[in-house]
């Protein structure tokens, strides 16, 4: 290509006479021509380019996160597992169809686990569910949705509030795997009875009772000698349903805004929980000790969700 344009220029080129027998040829003006034409081909392969509209560009390589909503149906695995499970957008977080921001869900997250953890029952706690901790759990439901109401819409609280009815759903889930381990011998629902579930004492701690105690047995029970019907325990497990739910009614109504709310449960929680203390074998001055005892519990379980909700002070100390 330049060996022809170079032969072309030379021959349309100025040729300036020096002298009768010498020629020089004008090469600033070939080097000029040269230059020209060589612009004028570049320009005409570029035309033959075909051109790519780079306006997309910036929807190619960002992702349209306006359109990825990736949900979490499940309340409990969303509020409560260890792992991370929730699916996030760039804004919101997706819960059952539901969408929370950053904050609200950290912070209903907090509410909930604080709720979870000031319960006297769950993992690595006691497994038996005493009245006094269905009680709990209605308190700490109420104040959840008390804190939701303030707090959250009415889409948010109903999930917050689901989450943790599955929480304790599952504890008492767990309750009843246990009773029905074969360690246990009863009925876990009773309409008359307060403790209707007694654990089964192993061979081997009937052996032990047996060589320590023996002797001295019909002198400790008034029994002449111990039976197969000795071979129980009490223990802890509500099983009265009329109880249970007295209990849960009277604490999930309670209104948390009032004053001193707690204060005016107490006479209530005292009269209702008197017969299961008579069977149990308390005297007067052992139950007022255990419906005190109760609560210090209510109080811890309200000032930690208030605590961890930052919201308003809904108790104050009995």
């Amino acid at each position: 290509m330049i060996s022809k344009i170079s032969s072309d220029l030379f021959q349309n080129s100025r040729i300036e006479k020096v002298d009768d027998t010498k020629y020089r040829i004008d090469v600033s003006k070939i080097q000029e021509k040269i230059q020209t034409e060589l612009s004028k081909n570049k320009l005409q392969e570029n035309s033959n380019i075909q051109k790519i509209d780079i306006s997309n560009f910036n929807s190619i390589s960002k992702p349209q996160t306006n359109e990825i909503e990736r949900d979490n149906p499940n309340p409990y695995s969303a509020f409560f597992s260890s792992a991370t499970t929730i699916s996030k957008d760039s804004q919101d977080y997706m819960i059952n169809g539901v969408k929370f921001s950053e904050e609200e869900y950290s912070k209903a997250k907090s509410v909930l686990n604080a709720a979870a953890e000031s319960l006297g029952i769950g993992i690595g706690k006691n497994t038996d569910i005493d009245y006094r901790n269905y009680a709990e759990m209605a308190l700490a439901g109420k104040a959840i949705d008390t804190w939701c109401h303030d707090n959250l819409t009415d889409e948010q609280s109903e999930i917050v509030s689901d989450a943790f009815k599955m929480h304790t759903s599952v504890l008492k889930s767990r309750q009843g795997i246990l009773v029905n381990s074969g360690r246990f011998t009863g009925e876990l629902e009773t309409t008359e009875s307060y403790y209707g579930v007694k654990s089964i004492v192993s061979q081997e701690v009937m052996d032990t009772i047996t060589s320590k105690f023996s002797k001295n047995y019909p002198k400790l029970t008034g029994l002449k000698k111990i039976t197969s019907s000795d071979r129980t325990a009490m223990t802890h497990i509500a099983t009265n349903q009329n109880l249970i739910k007295e209990l849960e009614k009277a604490f999930s109504a309670v209104d948390l805004k009032s004053v001193d709310p707690l204060q005016e449960l107490k006479s209530i929680y005292s009269k209702m929980m008197q017969p299961s203390f008579v069977e149990c074998g308390l005297k007067p001055e052992s139950q007022d000790n255990m419906v005190n005892f109760a609560f210090v519990s209510f109080n811890n379980i309200l000032d930690r969700i208030n605590s961890a909700g930052s919201s308003l002070k809904m108790s104050e100390k009995i």
